[in-house]
């Protein structure tokens, strides 16, 4: 009897459980394949992100006609043959690559320049000629007009450049084509595309940017920029002789704050290869000064842009009597390699009441897509020869942390 019984409440029991398990089951189950549409949803979704996210990396070619081919192939041809007398004479004797120096690009571009065409140079250091028609149309693009310009460009490389920029609804599609004259003398094609760029700018200071695609890192960055508003010529030839030289690579000038009052903070001893390269033309190797600079040509060399007497330099850049020399250490790659290169832009300059020139600097990163990443003030003391001393820095140092990342070469005690 009492075996019957217990059977029966197992029955029971399990008849209960099994009910309960369905009943849950069944509502779990209404509610997990919510949660799995939700989900499924959710994944696809991401999914679609993602993939929007990864075309964003690659270039969106757009087809040409053959019209717009054969124009830009022909445009590019034009100006390159029309510079061929600048190229050669300057190209002579050189084989494989082709160095133009400044001057020859200038020349070809100031040529072109008479016959009407905007023109620039890939440098940075050149103001674009006859700019104010690519100008008038880049204002109208900004207001999201339909509008359309071109230019052209030749680079130290040997390359010359033809763009074709046409705005439709705040988007900007770039038809470009560049040629270069190979070693027996005939043009050749190198790039012809037209793309939709992933992004466009045409900033307050006039430096119209596009970005191809989005970039992934520094080492593939695909920002193109080229100043189309014209920089003062003063700014310009100051900055070429007492910016750009030195710039900020491997050299901390002009990323601390410092006076006549208080140099302690600058590395003349990392400071000292760039100054050698602007006297001599090349930086100083490890043969020419194993073990430290001497003393004299250590001294001389930054006296002569600084007024800083012997004992305090001395004191600064750690001199060391027993052996009269400085000590010093050799750039290399891997000093360089992790910095990223701003260039510097001179945008104003002030005469001072004491005689001195205050230069406004503001420094260009290709690698952000901006035309001011950081700002500084350089002042200088200019004599009647032609030399100068520099005199003080300016800048806000955090700003210059975010972007470089300057590590002395030669610590010194």
């Amino acid at each position: 009897m009492k075996k019957k019984k217990a059977a029966a409440i197992c029955i029971v029991t399990g008849l209960i459980l099994a009910f309960l398990y369905v009943w849950h089951g069944h509502c779990g189950y209404e509610l997990d394949t919510d949660e799995t549409i939700n989900q499924n949803e959710t994944e696809q979704s991401s999914e679609m992100e993602a993939d929007d996210r990864d075309s964003d990396y690659q270039l969106k070619n757009i087809d040409m006609t053959q019209k717009e081919a054969d124009s830009a192939k022909k445009n590019v041809f034009t100006i390159a043959e029309r510079c061929r007398e600048i190229y050669e004479k300057e190209a002579a004797g050189q084989e494989c690559s082709v160095e133009l120096t400044e001057k020859a690009v200038h020349q070809m571009a100031d040529l072109l320049a008479s016959s009407g065409y905007p023109v620039t140079c890939g440098e940075y250091d050149y103001n674009m000629q006859n700019y104010k028609e690519v100008n008038q149309c880049l204002k109208h693009a900004k207001k999201g007009q339909h509008v359309q310009t071109e230019f052209y460009a030749i680079n130290t490389g040997g390359v010359f450049f033809y763009y074709h920029l046409e705005f439709r609804d705040e988007s900007l599609l770039v038809t470009s084509s560049s040629a270069f004259f190979n070693t027996d003398g005939k043009l050749c094609l190198n790039v012809l595309e037209k793309i939709k760029v992933y992004q466009w700018e045409y900033t307050d200071k006039g430096w119209l940017i596009w970005e191809k695609a989005k970039s992934r890192n520094q080492e593939m960055d695909m920002h193109v920029f080229y100043r189309v508003l014209p920089l003062d010529q003063r700014c310009r030839a100051l900055a070429k002789t007492c910016i750009l030289p030195i710039s900020y690579f491997c050299n901390n000038l002009f990323s601390v704050n410092w006076d006549e009052n208080d140099r302690s903070r600058i590395s003349f001893n990392d400071l000292f290869d760039v100054l050698y390269a602007m006297e001599h033309g090349t930086y100083p190797s490890e043969d020419q000064y194993a073990g430290g600079v001497p003393g004299d040509v250590f001294e001389s060399l930054i006296q002569r842009y600084f007024s800083i007497s012997t004992g305090e330099l001395r004191k600064e850049a750690g001199y060391r009597a027993g052996s009269e020399k400085y000590p010093w250490v050799e750039i290399n790659g891997y000093h360089h390699s992790p910095m990223l290169k701003p260039i510097p832009e001179v945008v104003k300059c002030v005469e001072n009441a004491n005689g001195t020139i205050t230069m406004y600097v503001e420094a260009i990163l290709l690698e952000d897509g901006t035309d001011c990443a950081f700002r500084h003030k350089v002042t200088i003391r200019k004599k009647k020869d032609g030399t100068w001393k520099y005199v003080s820095n300016e800048v806000k140092e955090q700003e210059v942390k975010e972007v470089l990342n300057y590590q002395p070469r030669c610590p010194v005690d």
